[in-house]
């Protein structure tokens, strides 16, 4: 099963994938990470090095999923095509993909998590994603209204029945 979440920064995606990774082995791709695994800085960016990661987050996913693994993908910029390409991979390794909702964490609850986080991404990042993509019109945008998609805490069910075999 393929796991995107859509939500904004500092809403909680990674830690909740971080979790099911040290309980259960789940393979989480993130964006920031592998470009500080391949660039050494997870600011690094352009369109080439983005070009890069995407091609590696495709690939990795694609080669997870045929070997019967669990993936999350916790990129808060998981725009529709990217996320069509990898509902793609998902179906033809015959599994299924799920939307995992962090749009209800409002702008103070980013800010306080944002606050405790080792390498912050700022109260201004946080405040633009906010005014940028107001919750409903980002549903909308990320096709969550034509999606099938998990609140954070149903996801949970749902890996844990998954590797329940229920």
């Amino acid at each position: 099963m393929l796991f995107l979440t859509v939500g904004h920064p500092s809403s909680g995606k990674t830690t909740w994938a971080a979790r099911w990774r040290k309980k259960l082995g789940v393979i989480v791709l993130e964006r920031e990470f592998l470009r500080m695994g391949v660039y050494g800085d997870p600011r690094f960016l352009s369109e080439e090095t983005d070009k890069v990661i995407s091609a590696c987050i495709l690939a990795a996913t694609e080669t997870a999923l045929r070997q019967g693994l669990i993936v999350v993908c916790t990129d808060r910029n998981l725009s529709v095509p990217k996320r069509e390409q990898l509902t793609r991979i998902a179906d033809k390794a015959g599994k299924a993909t799920i939307l995992v909702d962090f749009l209800t964490v409002t702008e103070p609850e980013c800010l306080r998590f944002d606050a405790g986080r080792r390498n912050p991404v700022g109260s201004k990042v946080i405040a633009k994603s906010f005014k940028a993509f107001p919750t409903r019109r980002t549903r909308e945008i990320a096709g969550i209204a034509t999606h099938p998609f998990l609140s954070p805490e149903d996801a949970d069910i749902a890996i844990a029945n998954l590797r329940q075999g229920v």
